[in-house]
């Protein structure tokens, strides 16, 4: 299962919209927030987030969950992203060549293979594309597309040539079943989250294995 602090989420958050944070531990860190960000969210552009469910101390911004400020920073997403759907008509394949197919294509251990019942389902899948940008002395910028399939949870790396569907694209909101497909849309996100970050260290292992040749050159020139 893929679990993250909250100090985590809010820290990515800052940095990806342009903003800095200090060291993450202890239950606190430094902060500095781009003018535009601050504003959004009320807040100053340089300070001490804390989150302990203790009040902050020592001029320290109180970040639980149950905080107002927490829930200032879902403002930052509004029309951020958008939900669509295609639908394509599933065609009922021949069963009496599927039966026959079958048994050689499945190794069955002292039992023989019998056609009991037909049944005809829907499968939604979902398209997550995610951004990443990585940081040292170069900017690397990168999408990453996965399609998640709800039935089972398995997960796909797609290109950008085989996204034909997007221009069949159209609002949820006009198409029924709207909340059947938000609730497989939301299910799908934790396991392309989990799904992705493999893929996001494979296309980044060039540049990690180079800043990390210049750090160890920059420890052994200082030592």
């Amino acid at each position: 299962m893929f679990y993250r602090t909250v100090s985590d989420v809010i820290g990515d958050v800052i940095e990806t919209q342009g903003g800095l944070t200090g060291e993450r531990d202890s239950g606190c860190f430094d902060f500095v927030l781009p003018s535009e960000m601050a504003m959004a969210l009320k807040l100053p552009e340089t300070g001490v987030f804390t989150f302990s469910s203790v009040d902050g101390e020592n001029g320290a911004i109180p970040l639980t969950l149950e905080s107002e400020y927490f829930r200032a920073f879902e403002t930052l997403f509004v029309d951020q992203g958008r939900l669509c759907i295609a639908t394509y008509p599933a065609y009922e394949p021949n069963m009496g060549k599927l039966s026959k197919a079958l048994p050689s294509s499945i190794r069955f251990s002292n039992a023989t293979f019998k056609d009991d019942e037909i049944r005809i389902e829907t499968v939604h899948y979902a398209v997550v594309s995610f951004n990443y940008t990585a940081f040292s002395d170069d900017k690397i910028e990168g999408i990453i597309t996965v399609l998640v399939n709800s039935l089972n949870g398995s997960v796909t790396r797609i290109s950008k040539d085989q996204l034909t569907l997007c221009g069949q694209l159209s609002d949820v909101s006009d198409v029924n079943g709207y909340d059947h497909l938000t609730k497989s849309g939301r299910d799908a996100i934790p396991i392309a989250i989990q799904a992705v970050q493999p893929m996001i260290k494979e296309d980044l292992c060039s540049f990690i294995a180079s800043a990390q040749r210049r750090l160890n050159r920059d420890i052994a020139r200082i030592c």
